[in-house]
C-alpha cells in the first residue's frame, strides 16, 4: 500500500491520503481501490443503492440531485463543481499521453533492439552451425583419407605377404626338387654299388665253383690217395660255403645300407610338407 499514489500537474508525486483530501473526484475516478486505505472514506464520500452497490457522491448527484441535497448536503458544499457541472483543471491526462508516447517509443526501441538481438543471435547460430558443418565435413574427409590410406597400407602388406608366401613356396619346391634329385642320385649310386657288389660276388662264386670243379676233377684223377683227396675236397667245400655266406651277408648289408637313405628321404619330405603348411 505504500506504493499507492500518483503525480499532480507539476509532476509531483502524492500518496492516496493527499489525493483523497485534495481531489477526491480524481481519487474515485482513477483509483477507487485506494478507498481500502480507510474504510470511513466510503461512508463519507458515497452510499449504497438498493442492490447494495456502492457509488461515489458525484454519481448520486447526477442520478438524483434532490436526494443528495436532502440526505447529504455536505457533499454539495464540498463539491460545487457538481452543481456547475465543471471539472477541476487537470493536465495529468496530457502528461499521461506524453508518457504513453514516450513509453511506446521506448517499447518500440526495445522491440527493435530485441529484434536486432534475435537477428544477431540467429546469424551467430547460423555461422556457428555452418562452422560446425564445415568442421564435420573436414573430419569426414580426413577420416575417409585415413581409411583409404589404411586400406592401401593393408593391401600393400597383404601383397607383400602373398609375394613372400609365393617365394617361400617356390623356394620349398626348389628345395624338394633338389632333395628329390639328390635322393634319386643317391639311390642310383646305391643301386649301382649293389649291382657291382652282386657282380663281384657272382664272379667270386663262379671262380670258386670253377676252382672246385677243377679240384674235383683233379681228385678224381688221383685215385691213389683217397684220404688226402677227401680232406682237400672237404676243405674246398667249406671254403665255397663260407664264400657264399660272406657274399650273401655283404649283399644284405648293402641292402640295409640303402634303407636308411629312403627313411631320410621320407623324413625330409614330411619336414617340407610341415614347412609349406606353416
Amino acid at each position: 500500500m505504500d506504493e499507492d499514489g500518483d503525480y499532480d500537474n507539476n509532476n509531483n508525486w502524492h500518496d492516496a491520503y493527499w489525493w483523497h483530501q485534495n481531489d477526491p473526484d480524481f481519487f474515485y475516478s482513477n483509483h477507487p481501490t485506494w478507498a481500502s486505505w480507510d474504510p470511513s472514506w466510503r461512508d463519507q464520500d458515497g452510499a449504497y443503492d438498493d442492490q447494495h452497490n456502492w457509488h461515489y457522491g458525484a454519481w448520486w448527484y447526477n442520478q438524483n440531485p434532490s436526494w443528495v441535497n436532502t440526505n447529504h448536503p455536505n457533499w454539495v458544499r464540498q463539491h460545487q463543481n457538481w452543481v456547475s457541472h465543471t471539472e477541476l483543471q487537470d493536465h495529468r491526462e496530457a502528461m499521461r499521453e506524453n508518457w504513453a508516447a514516450a513509453n511506446r517509443a521506448n517499447q518500440n526501441q526495445i522491440q527493435q533492439q530485441n529484434q536486432q538481438n534475435r537477428n544477431n543471435q540467429q546469424a551467430a547460430r547460423e555461422q556457428q552451425n555452418q562452422q560446425n558443418r564445415n568442421e564435420q565435413a573436414a573430419r569426414q574427409q580426413q577420416n575417409e583419407a585415413n581409411r583409404n590410406q589404411q586400406n592401401a597400407a593393408r593391401e600393400q602388406q597383404n601383397q607383400q605377404n602373398r609375394q613372400q608366401q609365393a617365394d617361400r613356396q617356390q623356394q620349398n619346391q626348389a628345395n624338394r626338387q633338389e632333395q628329390q634329385a639328390a635322393h634319386e642320385q643317391q639311390d642310383q649310386q646305391n643301386r649301382q654299388r649293389t649291382a657291382s657288389s652282386k657282380r663281384i660276388a657272382s664272379n667270386r662264386i663262379r671262380r670258386i665253383a670253377n676252382s672246385s670243379r677243377r679240384n674235383t676233377s683233379r681228385i678224381s684223377r688221383n685215385a691213389s690217395s683217397p684220404p688226402r683227396i677227401s680232406r682237400n675236397a672237404n676243405n674246398r667245400r667249406r671254403r665255397i660255403s663260407s664264400l657264399r655266406m660272406s657274399s650273401s651277408r655283404r649283399i644284405s648289408s648293402l641292402k640295409e645300407t640303402s634303407r636308411p637313405t629312403r627313411a631320410m628321404r621320407d623324413t625330409a619330405t614330411r619336414t617340407n610338407r610341415a614347412r609349406d603348411t606353416a
